[in-house]
This record gives structure tokens, sequence and C-alpha cells, in this order.
């Protein structure tokens, strides 16, 4: 028996060791490790170069196309955005409902005597409107995208909060390059980014307590 343990032999599997070793290329890293590398990688440089090539490409159904809109429910938006802006009200004036018993409203909104009043997300319109009484009503077609850089931004830094810097980076880059979130992003006045990104912001404090 002992002749043929020595041919043999015994091969020992210590499988904390290999955790250490490979698990922790996914794991959080100590504080003190993670102020020694928080630098400007290679990986974040890839990042940033995405985020303006992201943020480019969102503009084109919004910049240099005029009044146009490519739904109904951004079109109301827009309009009630730009009414706001302009009158401080969110409802347009349509005084052919009075002789026509209200039959003209567009969709995403009702007819009430001589005004169409709008139906959709009321928070994206205060929260335009306002914004766009400071800046204007063509900067504000920047703020989608913008939010939508910064919902990526959020959502790295909440990764970070339970794995490894590498990790974040994977999982920001992978939410950048959804097709969904690149589409919405372009239509500059719908509610969806929006909507997502201050969803983002909720984990992102959650995860900084």
């Amino acid at each position: 028996m002992a002749e043929n343990d020595r041919r043999h032999p015994k091969i020992a599997c210590d499988w904390g060791q290999i955790w250490r070793v490979y698990g922790s290329k996914f794991r959080r890293r100590s504080p003190s490790a993670s102020v020694t590398q928080h630098r400007f990688s290679f990986g974040d440089m890839i990042l940033w170069l995405l985020l303006g090539l992201f943020f480019v490409s969102s503009l084109i159904l919004s910049v240099g196309v005029g009044d146009m809109y490519n739904s109904p429910d951004e079109r109301a938006a827009a309009a009630s955005i730009e009414a706001f802006i302009k009158d401080g009200r969110f409802s347009l004036s349509e005084p052919l409902n009075l002789e026509l018993g209200g039959v003209l409203s567009p969709r995403s909104m009702v007819s009430i005597g001589a005004f169409l009043i709008p139906t959709t997300f009321p928070g994206l319109m205060l929260l335009y409107g306002v914004i766009g009484k400071i800046i204007s009503f063509p900067l504000i077609k920047l703020l989608t995208p913008l939010l939508a850089i910064l919902a990526v931004l959020a959502w790295r830094k909440t990764l970070e909060s339970f794995l490894s810097r590498r990790a974040a980076l994977i999982g920001s880059v992978l939410f950048l390059t959804l097709a969904g979130f690149w589409f919405y992003s372009a239509r500059v006045f719908m509610h969806n980014v929006p909507f997502l990104t201050f969803f983002i912001f909720g984990f992102y404090f959650l995860s900084r307590k």
C-alpha cells in the first residue's frame, strides 16, 4: 500500500487559495487598495470615448431636424414644454374646439373647452419646463442624452460598491450599448430615459450608505 501511495501521490486541492487568487479579480477591494488604483486607466478612456460617441449619436433625431419628433407622445410633450417656457402654462389654446365640440384632440392630449391639456408624463414636463426657462427651449433637447450619460456613470459607481472596478467598468459599457437605452436617449422628450436615470440615482445613493 505504501508503494502505491508513492507511485500515485494525492494532490491536495485548497479551494480557499483558489478563490483568493481568482475570485479577487471581481471582488470589491479594500478601501486602501481602491484609493491607490483610482487612476485614469485605459478602460476609463475607452468608456469616456464611448460616452462621447453616445452623446453625439443620440442627437441625430433632434438636432438639425427642425420642429419634428418621432412620435405623437413626444410631440405633445415638446409642445407643452415650449408653451410653459413661453407663457407659463402647459395647456395649448385651440379656439376651434368651441365650434367643433372638442373633437380636435391629438394623442396624449385632451380637449377641455378651448384648450388642449397634455396627459403625458407630468414629471418630465415640469422638470424640463423649469430648466427650459433658464437655458431656453432648444438647449433642453440636450438634457435626455446628458441624463443617460449620468445614468451610466451612476450605474458604474453603484457596481463598484460591491464589485471590482474592472467588473463595474464592464457592466457600465454593457449598459451603455443596450439598443433600447440608446434609442430612447435620442427621443429627447420621452420620459423613459429620465425615469430610468433617477431610478438608478436611487440605487447609487443607497449604495453610498
